[in-house]
């Protein structure tokens, strides 16, 4: 999903997106196991 969220566009682009996906993904993580664990957000 992220991937349609940040789409790279062209290569020039690619290491910009990729740090703004790898930068969301603890907060992702976070999210996930809470609500997987204990079932609320």
């Amino acid at each position: 999903m992220l991937g349609n969220l940040e789409p790279e566009g062209d290569f020039s682009n690619q290491n910009e997106t990729a740090d703004r996906i790898f930068a969301a993904m603890p907060s992702i993580i976070t999210y996930w196991y809470r609500f997987s664990h204990q079932g609320e957000i």
